[in-house]
Parts: C-alpha cells; sequence; structure tokens
C-alpha cells in the first residue's frame, strides 16, 4: 500500500509541475523610429533547458510557452543591431510580458546572406514535414525519387502511396494534380528537380479546406520561393550516367521590386533508361515465361512563369502559368517462352518488337487573391481560380513474330498490331476561402467548385497472316465529365498551453456522365450523382515540453480516374491487353490516427477500413493464353499501422533520421477469381544519414538505406528487396556553389519482386527500374538579394503563394 501511495505522490507531483508552465510574449521595436522589427532572433537558457529559440513575426511579436518556473536568460540579436540580454525569473500562474526596443550599430556591418535551417522531420496536428533543404541525400534527385525518402510515403513502380495503406493524392503548393494516369504523374514529378522543393507535407487525415479525393491522405509539395529585395537566382545541371545516360538543366529566377514579385522556372532533360521486367504464368499443363527489354529514350520541357503584386495595404493579386511537355520514345523486345509442364520442354516462342512515341503534355494557370479585414493579415478572403489541362497519345506499334521449338518461324503466325490511346481532359475550378482568427482559435469557411471535361480515344488495327483470324480495324471515342460543388468549414482553438482542437466538416456532390462513341439510346449514356459528408477531428495535448499526444478521425473519397471509365480494349502487347469499365463506384474509407512525440521520438497508431474499392484484376484466357485486365469495385479492405521514427542530432558531424514501419492488410474481395481473403503483414525500414566533415558543414557526406520486408499489397504478394545511396556535397564561394553526387541503388539490389493467383493460376513478377545510378551535380546561386539594415531575411517563404488553391 506503502508503495503505490509512493507512486500516486510522484504522478500527482508531476502532473502539477506541468500544469504550472508559463509564457513569454512581446513586442520588438527599432528603438529610434519605433518600427516593428521582423526576423529578430530570440533565445532563451537555463539550468534545465539548454537553450530554445524563435523568430519574431511581421509585426514584431514573439512568444514562447511551456516553460517551467525558474530562472531564465533572454538573449535579443539582430543583424546591424546591439544584442541584449535580459535575465529573469519566472513565477507560478503568471505569464511574462517582454517588450524590447533594439539599437542599431553605429557601423553597418558588410551585407550577408542568411540561411536559416530547419529540424528535417517536423510534426503538426494534422500533418508530418520533410525539409528537403537539410538533406544530402537529395542532391541531384527528382520530385518522383524526393517521395520515394519520404516519411511514411512508398513509391514503387510508378505508383505513389502512404505504407502500409494504399495510393495518395499529390499536390504541388497546395493543389492538386489530376492526371490522367500514374506515368503522366511519375513523368511531371520527374521535371521537379529535388533542389526546387522546400519541403513536403505528408496529410494522412487532411482537414476540410482539401479535396476529400484519395483515401489514404495528401502528400503537398511545397516548391522555394524567395522574398527579399533585388532580383535572384540559380542554375543546376545534372548528370546520369552509366549505364543510362542523362543530362537534366533547370534555371530559376526571382525579382523582387517594392510592392511586386515575379519568378520564372526553366527545366529540360533528355538521356535514356533502360528497365527490365519478367513475368512468368503457371497453367496447369504449360508455362509462359516472359522477359521484356525496355529502352526509353526521355526528354522533356517544363517552365513556370508567375508574379505577385500587394495591390494595397490589405489585398494581393498572383498569377502563373505552367507547361510541361515529355515525348519518351519506347522500345520494348518481348520474348516469351511456352514450355511443357511435364517435360520441361520449350514448345513455341513468340518474338515481339513494340515501339511507342508517347507524348505527355500539361498547362496550368492560376489566379489567387488575398483581401486582408485589418493590419494583422490574418482575417481575410482568399480567392483562387484554376485551369488545368493535361493528356497523353499512347500509339502502340507491335510486331509479333511466331518461331517453333527449334527457332525457326512459323510463316502464318504474324501480326502487326497498332493500339492507340489519346487522352485529353481539361479542369476549371474556383475556391473562395474566408479566415477569422481571434486570440487562441482560428475558423474558416468556403466554397468549391470543379468541373471535368475529358475525351478518350482509342482505335485497333490488326493485320494477321494467319488466314483464320480477319483482320480487325475499329476505334471508339469516349466522353466524361465530372463536376464537383463542395462547402467545407472548420474551426481551430488552443485551450491553455495543454490542449488543442481542431474539427471540420465538408460536404462534396458529384455528378458524372460517361458517353460512348457509338451510343443510339439513352441507356448507353452512364449517369451517377452521388453526395457525401467527409468530418474530421484532432485533439492534442502537451503532456511535457518535449512529450505530445495527439488523435485524429477523418472520412474520405477514392474516386476512379477518368480514363478507367472506357470500356474499350487497349493492347499492351500480343498477350497482354486492358479494358474500362464505365460502371464503377467511388469508394469510401475511414481513418484513425494516434500519434505521441517524445523528445525525438515520433509513434504512430493508424488504422483505416474501406469498402467497395476499385481494383485491377489479370483475368488469363487458358485457351488463347491471353491475359485481360480488368477494373472492378470489388475490394475491401482494413490496414493496421505502427510507424516510429527517431532523429539523432546530438553528435555535432552526424545527423541520423531511422523510420521503422509495421502493418497489417486484410483485403476481402467479391471476384469469383480471386482467393475471398488476401491478408499479411509487412514492414519497412530507413535510415537517412548526413556526415559533417567540418565545423563549417560545407562538406558533408550522406548514406541512405532501405529495407521492405514482404507484404501484401491488394491482391500481390510483395517479397522482401532493399537499396544503398551515397551522396556528397561540397558547398563553396560563400555558399554561392553547391557540388553534389550521388550514387542510387549502389549495389544493384532493388530488384521488386511480387506474385498474385488469379482463377487459382499463379502469375510471378520481377521489376528493375535501372535504378543504379550516378549523378554529379552542379548548382550555382546568384543575385543581389543581399540584407540592409535589418531589412527581412528569410530565404525561402511561401505565405502569400500565388500557387494557393485547395
Amino acid at each position: 500500500m506503502k508503495k503505490k501511495s509512493f507512486i500516486l505522490s510522484i504522478v500527482f507531483s508531476y502532473i502539477f509541475s506541468l500544469s504550472i508552465a508559463q509564457s513569454i510574449k512581446g513586442k520588438i521595436k527599432d528603438k529610434h523610429n519605433e518600427k516593428n522589427l521582423q526576423f529578430v532572433t530570440i533565445m532563451i537558457k537555463s539550468d534545465s533547458l539548454h537553450y530554445k529559440n524563435t523568430l519574431s513575426d511581421s509585426f514584431g511579436n514573439y512568444f514562447f510557452n511551456k516553460l517551467l518556473p525558474g530562472k531564465y536568460e533572454l538573449d535579443f540579436s539582430f543583424i546591424n543591431y546591439q544584442s541584449i540580454k535580459i535575465p529573469l525569473i519566472l513565477t507560478p500562474d503568471t505569464d511574462t510580458s517582454i517588450n524590447v526596443s533594439l539599437l542599431q550599430k553605429q557601423e553597418q556591418l558588410k551585407d550577408v546572406n542568411i540561411t536559416s535551417h530547419s529540424a528535417i522531420i517536423s510534426r503538426k496536428i494534422d500533418r508530418i514535414i520533410f525539409n528537403v533543404n537539410n538533406n544530402v541525400n537529395t542532391i541531384g534527385l527528382t520530385s518522383l525519387e524526393l517521395l520515394s525518402m519520404t516519411p511514411e510515403v512508398k513509391v514503387v513502380d510508378n505508383s505513389i502511396s502512404i505504407i502500409g495503406k494504399g495510393r495518395a493524392m499529390v499536390m504541388i503548393n497546395d493543389r492538386l494534380l489530376k492526371m490522367a494516369s500514374p506515368e503522366q504523374l511519375a513523368a511531371y514529378l520527374t521535371s521537379i528537380p529535388a533542389n526546387a522543393v522546400e519541403k513536403i507535407e505528408v496529410i494522412t487525415n487532411p482537414p476540410s479546406m482539401y479535396s476529400a479525393d484519395g483515401s489514404t491522405g495528401l502528400i503537398n509539395i511545397i516548391l522555394k520561393k524567395k522574398k527579399t529585395l533585388g532580383y535572384s537566382g540559380s542554375v543546376n545541371l545534372t548528370l546520369t550516367s552509366p549505364p543510362s545516360q542523362t543530362g537534366a538543366s533547370d534555371i530559376s529566377f526571382n525579382y523582387n521590386k517594392d510592392k511586386i514579385r515575379y519568378y520564372a522556372i526553366l527545366s529540360g532533360s533528355k538521356g535514356f533508361h533502360n528497365p527490365r521486367y519478367t513475368n512468368t504464368i503457371y497453367y496447369s499443363e504449360m508455362t509462359q515465361k516472359t522477359s521484356i527489354k525496355e529502352k526509353e529514350e526521355s526528354q522533356y520541357l517544363s517552365g513556370v512563369l508567375g508574379f505577385e503584386a500587394d495591390l494595397s495595404k490589405n489585398s494581393t493579386l498572383g498569377a502563373s502559368f505552367n507547361e510541361f511537355n515529355s515525348y519518351p520514345y519506347q522500345t520494348n523486345n518481348i520474348r516469351t517462352l511456352f514450355i511443357n509442364s511435364k517435360t520441361n520442354s520449350t514448345d513455341s516462342i513468340s518474338e515481339q518488337e513494340n515501339k511507342d512515341k508517347v507524348t505527355y503534355n500539361e498547362r496550368s494557370a492560376n489566379i489567387h487573391y488575398e483581401n486582408s479585414f485589418d493590419t494583422t493579415s490574418k482575417n481575410k478572403l482568399v480567392v483562387d481560380g484554376d485551369w488545368f489541362s493535361n493528356g497523353f497519345n499512347f500509339p502502340n506499334n507491335i510486331k509479333a513474330m511466331m518461331f517453333d521449338k527449334n527457332g525457326n518461324m512459323i510463316s502464318n503466325r504474324t501480326s502487326n498490331t497498332l493500339s492507340i490511346n489519346k487522352l485529353s481532359s481539361d479542369i476549371y475550378s474556383l475556391n473562395g476561402t474566408f479566415y477569422i482568427v481571434g486570440k487562441n482559435s482560428e475558423i474558416y469557411f468556403g466554397g468549391k467548385a470543379n468541373f471535368i471535361n475529358s475525351e478518350n480515344y482509342v482505335s485497333l488495327n490488326i493485320n494477321n497472316t494467319n488466314s483464320d483470324t480477319k483482320t480487325i480495324s475499329t476505334f471508339n471515342k469516349f466522353l466524361f465529365t465530372e463536376n464537383t460543388q463542395a462547402l467545407f468549414g472548420n474551426y481551430q482553438a488552443k485551450f491553455g498551453e495543454k490542449w488543442e482542437f481542431q474539427s471540420g466538416l465538408r460536404s462534396e456532390y458529384t455528378q458524372t456522365k460517361g458517353i460512348p462513341n457509338n451510343y443510339n439510346s439513352y441507356d448507353s449514356i452512364h449517369k451517377n450523382s452521388y453526395f457525401n459528408f467527409f468530418p474530421t477531428i484532432y485533439f492534442s495535448y502537451n503532456i511535457s515540453d518535449k512529450n505530445t499526444i495527439a488523435i485524429n478521425y477523418g472520412r474520405r473519397i477514392d474516386r476512379p480516374n477518368f480514363n478507367n471509365f472506357n470500356p474499350y480494349l487497349q493492347y499492351q502487347s500480343q498477350y497482354n491487353y486492358s479494358e474500362g469499365n464505365p460502371y464503377l463506384r467511388p469508394s469510401i474509407s475511414n481513418n484513425f490516427e494516434l500519434t505521441e512525440s517524445y523528445k525525438n521520438f515520433n509513434f504512430t497508431l493508424q488504422y483505416s477500413f474501406s469498402n467497395k474499392q476499385v481494383g485491377r484484376i489479370g483475368v488469363i484466357d487458358t485457351i488463347t493464353n491471353i491475359t485481360i485486365s480488368q477494373l472492378s469495385n470489388f475490394l475491401s479492405s482494413k490496414n493496421l499501422v505502427f510507424g516510429s521514427n527517431y532523429t539523432l542530432n546530438q553528435i555535432k558531424w552526424l545527423h541520423s533520421y531511422n523510420e521503422f514501419d509495421v502493418y497489417y492488410n486484410r483485403s476481402n474481395s467479391t471476384s469469383k477469381n480471386t482467393a475471398p481473403v488476401i491478408d499479411g503483414w509487412g514492414a519497412v525500414f530507413r535510415s537517412n544519414n548526413s556526415i559533417y566533415f567540418n565545423k563549417k558543414k560545407t562538406l558533408i557526406g550522406g548514406i541512405y538505406f532501405n529495407y521492405q520486408f514482404p507484404e501484401i499489397n491488394g491482391i500481390n504478394k510483395f517479397k522482401q528487396y532493399y537499396y544503398f545511396n551515397i551522396s556528397g556535397k561540397y558547398v563553396l564561394i560563400d555558399n554561392k556553389l553547391v557540388l553534389g553526387i550521388n550514387v542510387s541503388d549502389i549495389f544493384k539490389t532493388l530488384n521488386i519482386p511480387f506474385n498474385s493467383r488469379v482463377n487459382n493460376i499463379l502469375t510471378t513478377n520481377m521489376v528493375n527500374n535501372d535504378s543504379r545510378r550516378l549523378r554529379i551535380t552542379a548548382i550555382y546561386s546568384f543575385g543581389n538579394s543581399k540584407m540592409k539594415k535589418g531589412q527581412a531575411h528569410s530565404q525561402d517563404s511561401n505565405n502569400n503563394r500565388a500557387l494557393n488553391g485547395n
């Protein structure tokens, strides 16, 4: 009994000590002209707290919280101003206010560049943030490769997903990318270099201001934008070799003068890529073994142009235009062996050559308007108008020949096939949001209208030498529209220094229509409409200044891609074709999450379930040996994920981020072609390390390691694989020149094996995406955006992004 009383007394004492945590706040001004000073560095020290710092905002305000009673010292410092140190004692139940006036130095310092550094990983109540600037292992990478290193995100063969869950939607500067296919999205993200990215936000339960699309959440890529006066820019050149030789370059330019800011980016690349694939199908009496050697000559050109202007003290207007064009030329050599299962000998051989001159294009424009209702710029109206046009043209020329077991060509078994798949779409949206900010709370509400018009043209021409098979020539045009109207609202508040609460509700009403080219009656027009509510709720509790626990819930929707509705056949090879389904329905998911942050540790427990998910099944015709890839709402899934990560930053010369995720997936299938239940465990381990070789941290090395344990994803079972990346960076000429080297998949171990069973027929696959590459990168920064006399010196800021749609 005494032991229990002793433990309880310790617990109550600890809780009491947390309840008396204090805060310090104040305002900083210029002593001479009384102007508010922004970006002043304020550091607080004590015996128990080594140090903690913050920056003053645009109104000169600063704030510290979660401080226990005791002795402290405040240190105020700013460029060209005399520093001030203030000792103080915090007492219980008393919040402290300290206003400071700084005096300019008589002798001004020379011009200097200021670069701020944030932790590599940080967490907010509704998202985890990957700060790209501080990671050497990102040197020379593309944004697509950058996502594969982002916490809780996985990229496998151009498919982007949340670890242990499923497909995630991607945004650029809060604008959702509605690409027609995963391949087009991957091509677009490849055109954005990693050095153009400031940070990546992983939002597993997005608040109500964001679109509800994407069952597992959103990934928001925030690009850099400089705010300093004058002109600035950078030139980036990356060379990749061997065995794939690629050259990529981009140039960015910013010009900021008084009340208007301009920015522009131009990037391009040309090179080669050589992925390899194998596919084996085990029939009862025969094995069909296929190997694919692909050579892709990739080339793209991308550009961004925009401005942002202050119309008055309370209003700003911005506009931007983006264009992306990619022209990959793909040549595939496909060899298929038909092996007798009883004798294990080859019966016949199929040789096939595919030539595809693919085109991807994307254009977008944004108009962004903000109007503040007071001098704080917090109570405001934000309006965004967006236009997004994208499409692809995929002409697939297939030349196929059959050979007997001795390698002699069979004369009447050749064919020439031309399969064309062309899609174009236009998306228009208008979004408006009101923000009302109180002392400890914030409310926002608004609405959005979104309109999608898509046209899919598919044709097929087959010429056979076999007299028993007729020549086929046919085409189809499929029109699809999707209109969505949404209303949303959100409330966020802090209660004392401990509790934070956020809750929101979004409603969406969607109407879709699919019209095939050959319709002659109303029944052939496929219409659908649905209305849904999407609530979100978040609670956060600060146990101490080093320990926070949070819980959240969100409901989301996963809409099929608009090119998935066309039922017409699309041939990929002689023995593979796919078809859409005009009767596809969206699926609803429910997501629960519990997180805890303790010092440098972060723990996450997630549970989600969804019904009637869209899945693709490769149905095998045992007579023709053709695999038909079909789409339907046949899957229901449950996912349980336990994630943990630890940041090691106590050693001056080492910064290490380590992540380990364990998850369980269970898929229930209503299709007669698959097993009714497919379930299993999976796990992934990552280690991202930066090593500093000098005190100035201008010479840095990096090691990145990823180990994927076996896992279940839908109806597919993946085996384990791993890979290592190494990198190095040298900064010179006063931070103006950065030289980098990166070797990805250094041991060439990134081979992804997986299998599935449909109609009790086992299919195994292996993917090697030509991932071992050596990159040499040079980045040169230029400009006159240096600070004088205490002017604002934030290097990269996105507080007033022109690309700020929802």
